[in-house]
Parts: structure tokens; sequence; C-alpha cells
């Protein structure tokens, strides 16, 4: 929603919609979102059991439970905490980039650290391999275009903080996305058409800001 909003936002000028955003932005900063420490998250266990609401939040009833999800597989749409959360510091960062606005970017931030965690990346229940720390390096496994999504989210805020690390964290995942099935003939990810969109929209990103050459 926020997405549609800043498209509106830059196609008309209207500034209405920059008060709508700017405060959607701080609605999610002080009641949606979940602070702990330096990051933050939302539940996945809602009112409504259904597949795409279980992380609704209910105006007058706050949360059902305010459990941190333990693994990036722990919520049943799709089986992929990313791909239901994962476009969210995205969008806070773009938000940024366009008006300044601090809340949007510390935001963000906060929900790229909770994203970041280890035991969401790599096989977090078998481990990785021998001698190799994958989730230092975006490796992981499962939900293809939930993945993609929460990386390119991800690098959106490297790019709005000029965080380098976060940056190569980012080009590690995408070069780990390449390698099942038939990338040299264009046959990538899960054989959908969401993942493979996404992923040239992650490759495009990178190179457009020099961190690769994959056009």
């Amino acid at each position: 929603m926020m997405r549609a909003m800043i498209l509106w936002y830059q196609y008309t000028g209207d500034p209405a919609w920059r008060d709508r955003i700017d405060r959607m932005v701080d609605g999610l900063d002080r009641t949606v979102a979940l602070h702990k420490e330096d990051y933050v998250y939302w539940p996945t266990g809602g009112w409504m059991e259904q597949e795409y609401y279980q992380s609704c939040f209910v105006k007058g009833r706050g949360w059902k439970a305010t459990d941190e999800p333990p693994n990036e597989k722990d919520i049943a749409e799709e089986g992929s905490l990313f791909n239901h959360q994962g476009a969210v510091p995205g969008a806070l960062a773009t938000w940024y980039v366009l008006t300044g606005n601090e809340q949007a970017l510390r935001l963000s931030g906060e929900w790229t650290r909770f994203l970041t965690k280890p035991q969401f990346w790599a096989d977090w229940e078998g481990g990785d391999y021998p001698g190799v720390v994958g989730a230092e390096h975006a490796h992981w496994r499962g939900h293809f275009h939930g993945h993609i999504n929460a990386l390119r989210s991800i690098l959106e805020y490297a790019l709005a903080a000029n965080d380098e690390q976060l940056k190569q964290f980012v080009r590690d995942g995408y070069e780990w996305a390449r390698q099942p099935w038939f990338s040299r003939i264009g046959v990538v990810g899960d054989g959908q058409g969401c993942g493979c969109g996404r992923l040239i929209g992650l490759a495009v990103k990178l190179s457009y800001n020099g961190l690769g050459d994959y056009w």
C-alpha cells in the first residue's frame, strides 16, 4: 500500500499523499511494530487463522500474540516470513530517499536488522557447508521470490544508509539465488514468473548501483 501511494506522490506531486505516507510511517512505528533492542518485528500469530491474514493488526484489539518469529518458515503464508513481511523496510527506505523522512530511515534500519538475523538464513535446521558461514553471506533455502523480495528490500535500505556490508550481503544472496536450475538459458529460481521477475529487478538494481555487472 505504501509503495502504491509513493507512486502516486511521484506521479502527481500532491502533498496529500505525502501526509498520508508520513502518517503511515508513524503508525507502523508507534502502533504496529514491536520494538526490541535495536530492531523491530511484527508477529505472525494474529486474530485470523487464514493464510495471508495471520499478521493483521486489528484496531482496538492489537496483536493476539506478540511472539517473535523464531525462523523464516514460521508462518503459513506460502511458508515464508520473507514473502509475508520482507518488502516493508524497502518501502520505508524509498520514502526516506524521496523526502528525507528520518523516522522512515530509522524504522527501515531496525526492520532490516531483524530480517538479517542469522536464524533466517542458510540452513537454519541442518547447518551450512563445512567451513562456510552462510548466514553472513545470505545463503538460504525455501521460498524463492520471498527471499528475493527481502534481498531487494535490504538493498533499498543499504543504498539509503550507504551500508557497504549490507550491499555485499545482498550481492552474495543474489549470486546464491542464481546457482540452481539453468541460468545460462534464463531458467532461474523456482520456475515461476514471479520469482524470475523479482530476480531480474534485483539484478538491475545491483548493476545500476555498481555492485555487479549483471546486464
